[in-house]
């Protein structure tokens, strides 16, 4: 399970921004001699996808794309009965506390401040 979810966090990190145009134009350049319309066509593609997602009109547009809802407004939660806590992320179990890991007591943390 520790190997499946190390495989993941490498991947995760290689393709996402920055790391995957970065490495689709330096892949460009070790094409340069060998496939030169290769080469160019991934250079083109590193470089100008990384140039496009870092403008504002392109980052805003996914921004918009990955949020559905409003943010939470703080004075409409008085009538509260309860707060479901969501986990995420990775799990590392030689990070231990008494009662859990460290992830569930600093989701629950910040959960506490809300109530």
């Amino acid at each position: 399970m520790r190997m499946i979810l190390s495989i993941k966090t490498l991947l995760k990190g290689l393709i996402l921004p920055p790391a995957g145009p970065i490495l689709l134009a330096v892949l460009g350049l070790f094409l340069i001699r060998r496939r030169p319309l290769l080469a160019r066509t991934c250079l083109v593609l590193g470089l100008g996808s990384l140039w496009l997602l870092s403008t504002p009109v392109v980052s805003d547009a996914l921004e918009r794309l990955a949020e559905h809802y409003p943010p939470l407004d703080l004075r409409s939660t008085s009538g509260v009965q309860a707060i479901v806590i969501l986990g995420g992320g990775g799990y590392d179990p030689r990070q231990r506390v008494a009662d859990g890991d460290v992830w569930a007591m600093s989701s629950a943390k910040r959960a506490c401040r809300f109530w």
